[in-house]
């Protein structure tokens, strides 16, 4: 009987074939060509007897013929096994002559033509379609096969990024792109790639503040597709010690942390330390890290090294602060010089060369850049050549490399990619009329006074009390008037309780205060404001409306509401883990919805780019990060329109406009993002909680002098990131590296049809399309793969067995489908054009598509497609009862990697699923693979490429093509055929694997192969060569941990790199498909006679 071995389930169907006492011997069948069975001894208890689902593919050999066969199970009733043959030949037969294939992929089909072991040609055809699609989609994306596969617009800076990540074989990296650049998206291929690489074995968790849970979730649902594995496998984890972040982080791939500056602030809460303490032993037993955060270096280095000793906590120790700050602070200098190497700086660069090469002596490679590019000044280039230009890249790109802080800090800047962000469009103002703020803002103007006039006398705790009071009160003014109010009614309580120190007549002042405060007359002349402003809006301008209180937000809901302005409301439910669409996702989808209502909860929590979007601030928090942050939700990736905002403000409120002047002309906010200056900011907000007592307005007016203007310290401080970052930045990549990437994913048809033509007319799965919303038409329409039971009663059944679909084809089935059945199971939505696929929020059919996958893994399993014989009768064009022999072979041609994969287990003894395949993609990346068809007479002699196109080329069509027929020789016809004509297929076998070897051969001597060869080769060592010159210039500036782990880096790389170039120079070629086609101007019914004698 057949049966499954436990913890060997993936080797498939073993069978027993003897039982002795608790042990048994287990015989696992690989193909009619290997005589000695696969056997191994297993406890008794291991054991689990498993019945033959119908359709599975069986093996049985004919004795009396001499010759195997191929059928299919009808019934496995425990005794035996009913097989269907061909031509509708049914069998029973007992175990014993019943061979079923193990889960191992076909080494060689050549063994399957040898013994006749073949299968109709159309499966070779539509399966090596198929297969040539998705090694060429493969080769164009390095080998990523997330990157292909997930619902999202493929970006040059986010396709460098995740290169990087996921073709280094030690994948801890900081992803520091600026804000509103896609490290999201970034981090989801590495998630999507890491949960690709091991099916079954991955445990991935990614720490993000709690506001962000409901948006990462979704994000990996619908751009990465991982909904069955969210919860089971993959954790989306608040930024807090829990007891699920402790039961579920055994045995890691994969810890991602977002906003991880959260975690490592020098100012952090004891209960974020204790976090940090927790994620900081996380990260070090994880396979693999990414940390996720924009903050800058300058102002923030405690908090960088924190994040950097996650990364390595060797090379960056905590307590070696000081070392750290030396290291930033002399950074500084070669940043400024950097900073020169601009094209518009041509006249002056000179000096700035010269600089260089004083500060960096040691550094050929500079040296060598340096000199080309003096050079190129001393004819006086203009900063539009392109020569020029191409020279100051190389040079900045070489400090880059060899400079940066950390080689695993990868940093994108928005100055070096266009498009992918919008531009701010500046703020407009809605003035409030007659709010009464003139008044209250009176009012607390007389308390400021007589508070400032009286804190010199008071205790230092007395006028720090006062200081926080009118800090708060001012703060609460801007944010929320009801909790103004509040505030004063409780200091005048502590005032009477004698709990807060007072000043003369403050009871008064307080209560005059209180008494001119009219909230319900404020909110309704601000609401008002809010709907004459949204009537002027464009019609297909959708606003986000951001309040900064609940309270607030809900008032604004109703209000327009009632007002039939169609709103609607981020709300509690869209930061619960539920099934159902959150509301800001019908905001963004449904045309019909005009605004969305928004409080402090989703400053954070939620993205709304994409079409023209309004930013309308009903309030101005007194923390400008909070307004970069209600503009970076609308201004970030994937947006295109420029963002303008619109600010309620009351037109008699000094202080509200002193404050909008701070955050318009200190900041420019509203204009630019100021996401770098977040620390800059603290500081300066910082001091003037202590100082606005004393100013009051004039504080705010003194403070926006200070930021704005050209020598102002906005200006200075961009200055200096900026020349910080471009030391870290990445270069950009030239267009024409990802040309093939782009054209092979654009080539959707292409995809469609060979995808297809396999999945659908072949292994007939049923084809459905999904419904058009609103009966619009579409370019690609999405649809779904239906399988079909054998007795679905109506149509073919699918070839691929329902209990093996149910087992193998691990996140692409969609239980929840509308009528989904378990007798009957759906794919996932699919739709092969990208556009289509982002908006209609599909999964795009790709290389590394879960279904494509199991569909790959499956065609590499079945003997289905692998081998055939044909007879091709072409009419008139050879000589009476001439047959000519045509053998075909196709060869899958790849890095050789078992040389690397050994280094690498030798030196640092690792041989997990992911070092394994961040060397296939390395692999893939140097030397791209490709599929070679070899067609070869009998006399093993290439057929000549004319002869091919016109005679075999031609597609499989047994009623008949253009002056062609074909036959599909299955085992009997084959039969018949040596009873016809012996002399063809005598030594049968000894002959296929003879030319065979000889198809090898001429695939290994093949100009186009050696010419790839020698590019790949030659770009490989070219690289590696700068590569090896930069790490040892970077080796030769550093010193002690940093140097030691950074020398042993480059030793691993040279020993991994020259076993790659040696797997390239001697790449593997396996056979993928070897058939036979008997070319001849006779018809088939010369066999047919002998085909009846045989009966």
């Amino acid at each position: 009987m057949f049966c499954w071995i436990s913890n060997a389930e993936k080797d498939g169907f073993g069978k027993i074939v003897h039982v002795e006492g608790s042990r048994a011997i287990i015989e696992y069948f690989d193909s009619p060509a290997i005589e000695v069975r696969h056997r191994i001894s297993v406890p008794v208890s291991a054991i689990r007897r498993k019945r033959l689902g119908s359709n599975t593919r069986v093996f049985t050999f004919n004795e009396i013929s001499n010759q195997w066969r191929i059928g299919r199970v009808r019934d496995d009733d425990g005794e035996g096994v009913e097989v269907r043959l061909a031509h509708k030949q049914d069998i029973y037969l007992p175990y014993e002559q019943v061979f079923v294939r193990w889960k191992r992929p076909i080494e060689d089909p050549v063994g399957f033509l040898g013994n006749f072991v073949t299968e109709t040609p159309q499966y070779a055809e539509a399966r090596s379609g198929f297969m040539s699609n998705y090694v060429f989609q493969r080769g164009a994306a390095f080998g990523i096969s997330a990157l292909l596969s997930s619902s999202i617009e493929l970006e040059s800076h986010q396709i460098e990024v995740v290169r990087r990540v996921l073709t280094d074989h030690t994948q801890r990296y900081l992803l520091a792109d600026e804000v509103g650049l896609g490290k999201t998206i970034e981090a989801g291929i590495v998630i999507r790639q890491t949960v690709l690489d091991d099916m079954r074995g991955h445990r991935i968790i990614v720490l993000v503040p709690r506001e962000l849970v409901s948006q990462w979730r979704e994000e990996l649902i619908v751009r990465f597709g991982l909904l069955d594995f969210l919860d089971e496998s993959v954790f989306v984890l608040p930024q807090e010690d829990s007891e699920e972040l402790r039961d579920v982080s055994r045995n890691l791939s994969l810890l991602v942390i977002d906003e991880a500056h959260h975690l490592t602030a020098e100012n952090a809460t004891e209960s974020v330390r204790r976090v940090y303490s927790l994620v900081g032993d996380l990260a070090q037993r994880a396979e693999r890290l990414l940390l996720l955060s924009a903050t800058p270096i300058l102002r923030n280095e405690g908090g960088f090294l924190r994040m950097l000793n996650l990364l390595d906590p060797v090379v960056y120790p905590i307590e070696d602060l000081d070392g750290f700050l030396a290291k930033v602070t002399n950074r500084q200098a070669l940043a400024e010089t950097v900073a020169a190497l601009d094209p518009s700086n041509s006249l002056f660069m000179d000096s700035a060369l010269d600089d260089l090469l004083d500060r960096l002596p040691n550094d050929p490679r500079l040296a060598e850049l340096t000199r080309t590019l003096k050079e190129k000044l001393l004819d006086i280039p203009d900063e539009t050549d392109q020569d020029f230009c191409a020279a100051v890249r190389q040079l900045r790109a070489h400090i880059s490399e060899t400079y940066r802080l950390n080689r695993r800090i990868l940093r994108n800047r928005r100055t070096q990619i266009e498009g992918l962000t919008p531009e701010r469009k500046g703020a407009e103002l809605w003035q409030v009329e007659d709010s009464l703020m003139e008044r209250i803002e009176a009012a607390l103007e007389d308390w400021r006074v007589g508070a400032s006039l009286a804190a010199g006398a008071l205790s230092t705790d007395g006028a720090s009390e006062m200081e926080e009071f009118y800090w708060d009160a001012v703060r609460s003014l801007f944010e929320n008037l009801p909790g103004f109010s509040r505030a004063c009614a409780q200091r005048l309580d502590g005032i009477d309780s004698g709990t807060l120190v007072s000043f003369d007549g403050e009871q008064s002042l307080l209560d005059s205060i209180i008494r001119t405060v009219g909230v319900e007359y404020w909110m309704t002349n601000r609401l008002e404001r809010l709907y004459r402003g949204l009537g002027t809006l464009p019609d297909a301008a959708k606003a986000v409306i951001f309040c900064a209180n609940e309270e607030n937000a809900d008032q604004i809901f109703r209000y327009l509401k009632d007002r039939r302005v169609n709103v609607v409301r981020q709300g509690d439910g869209d930061y619960q883990e539920r099934a159902e669409a959150p509301t800001w996702q019908e905001f963004l989808t449904a045309p019909e919805v005009r605004a969305i209502v928004c409080d402090q909860r989703a400053e954070e929590g939620i993205n709304l780019q994409g079409g023209i979007k309004v930013i309308v601030h009903f309030d101005l928090p007194l923390q400008p990060n909070r307004i970069e942050q209600r503009i970076g939700r609308v201004d970030r990736y994937g947006s295109g329109n420029p963002v303008p905002s619109y600010v309620l403000l009351d037109r008699a409120s000094p202080l509200q406009m002193a404050w909008f002047r701070i955050l318009d002309d200190g900041l420019g906010v509203f204009d630019r993002s100021i996401s770098s200056l977040q620390y800059l900011v603290e500081a300066e907000i910082g001091s003037l909680v202590r100082s606005l007592i004393y100013e009051g307005a004039e504080g705010f007016d003194a403070l926006r002098e200070r930021l704005a203007g050209a020598s102002g310290a906005v200006v200075r401080e961009l200055r200096l990131i900026d020349q910080q970052d471009a030391l870290d930045q990445l270069s950009p990549v030239p267009e024409q590296e990802l040309d093939e990437l782009f054209d092979a994913d654009a080539d959707w048809k292409e995809i469609s049809d060979a995808m297809t033509y396999w999945i659908e007319k072949t292994l007939l799965f049923d084809k459905v399309k999904l419904p058009r919303p609103n009966g619009k038409l579409s370019v690609d329409d999405p649809f779904r793969f239906h399988y079909c039971p054998p007795d679905a009663g109506s149509g073919q059944p699918t070839l691929i067995p329902l209990s093996e679909f149910l087992d193998e084809f691990l996140g692409a089935i969609d239980f929840d489908a509308p009528g989904n059945r378990s007798s009957r199971p759906q794919s996932y939505p699919y739709v092969a054009h990208r556009p289509s696929a982002v908006k209609r929020r599909v999964r795009p059919l790709r290389y590394g598509t879960e279904f494509v996958e199991s569909i790959r893994l499956f065609s590499e399993l079945d003997v289905r497609g692998r081998s055939y014989a044909m007879w091709r009768q072409v009419f008139g064009q050879f000589q009476p009862m001439g047959i000519r022999t045509c053998l075909r072979f196709d060869f899958l041609v790849e890095t050789y990697l078992d040389e690397a994969q050994a280094v690498l287990v030798q030196q640092q003894h690792r041989a997990n699923e992911s070092a394994h395949s961040s060397l296939a993609r390395r692999g893939d990346t140097l030397f791209r693979p490709t599929v070679i068809q070899v067609w070869l007479n009998d006399e093993g002699d290439e057929l000549p490429e004319v002869f091919v196109e016109q005679y075999l080329a031609p597609r499989y069509a047994k009623e008949g093509g253009d002056g062609y027929i074909d036959k599909n020789l299955d085992i009997s016809y084959l039969a018949a055929f040596k009873r016809w004509s012996p002399d063809i297929l005598t030594n049968w076998t000894e002959r296929c694997e003879r030319m065979r070897d000889k198809a090898k051969a001429i695939v290994k001597a093949r100009p186009e192969l050696l010419e790839r060869q020698k590019d790949s080769l030659g770009r490989a060592v070219a690289e590696d060569e700068i590569r090896y010159a930069q790490l040892c210039t970077r080796i030769q500036s550093l010193d002690g941990r940093e140097a030691t782990a950074e020398a042993e880096q480059l030793a691993l790389e040279r020993s991994l790199n020259e076993a790659l170039h040696r797997g390239i120079s001697s790449p593997s070629i396996k056979v993928d498909v070897a058939g036979v086609v008997f070319l001849t101007s006779e018809p088939v019914s010369l066999l047919e006679g002998f085909v009846r004698e045989q009966g």
